[in-house]
């Protein structure tokens, strides 16, 4: 069970600059010596409405994500191999999935006990599905989920995930969708709007319709 799950590093840059949003809106230099920090400021914000809708990182970023428990199979009893104490879980139980793709690395998964002790689960435990969005912690054969961990956040997940570290790492149509917000926000500015227009206003057709090519589904 997830609890928290949050960006402990923010991208060290964006997927569009002001100077491609100035080509983009209006090509003469204007918007980026006038109005520089504000079409930067919506680049930001639409950004992360844009990874917030489809779930996905755009440049590469950390995320923090802590658990209650480990993911358990259908049949909770598992099955006993006979020597070592505990059960030993089949199926969706020997992989964990991170919310947030595309997965780069795993930095460090860490459990915690009742006393708040920490323990480092060492990566040689597991490998990792990059391939997938979202990617995936997979149990070396052989290989259990560390055990009694505290009733709350007693595991912690520190992962890398994002397309690359430019903005040309992101694929055209999410930075296209990128410019096509920052433009739909600059151009409309007015908050005198019907509800139906402030809905709109957010995110127009067409760049839903992009995002939802991308969208991933929750967990």
């Amino acid at each position: 069970m997830i609890v928290s799950n949050k960006r402990t590093t923010d991208p060290a840059v964006e997927p569009v600059t002001v100077a491609e949003m100035d080509q983009f809106l209006r090509g003469d230099n204007v918007i980026e010596s006038v109005d520089g920090t504000l079409v930067e400021s919506l680049i930001v914000a639409a950004r992360e409405y844009v990874e917030e809708f489809t779930r996905r990182a755009l440049i590469t970023q950390t995320w923090t994500m802590y658990m209650d428990r480990w993911p358990q199979t259908q049949d909770p009893l598992g099955w006993w191999d006979g020597v070592r104490e505990g059960s030993i879980s089949s199926g969706d139980a020997r992989s964990l999935t991170l919310p947030i793709g595309p997965l780069q690395s795993v930095t460090s998964i860490k459990t915690f006990d009742q006393d708040n002790n920490e323990t480092l689960f060492p990566d040689t435990n597991y490998f990792l599905n990059t391939t997938a969005t979202p990617g995936e912690v997979i149990l070396n054969t052989g290989v259990v989920w560390p055990t009694f961990t505290r009733n709350r956040m007693g595991i912690e997940v520190v992962y890398v995930a994002g397309y690359g570290d430019a903005a040309t790492d992101v694929p055209s149509p999410l930075r296209m969708a990128i410019k096509q917000l920052v433009t739909h926000w600059y151009e409309d500015r007015e908050f005198t709007k019907t509800q139906s227009d402030q809905n709109q206003a957010i995110a127009p057709l067409h760049v839903q319709s992009i995002l939802n090519r991308y969208k991933v589904h929750r967990l």
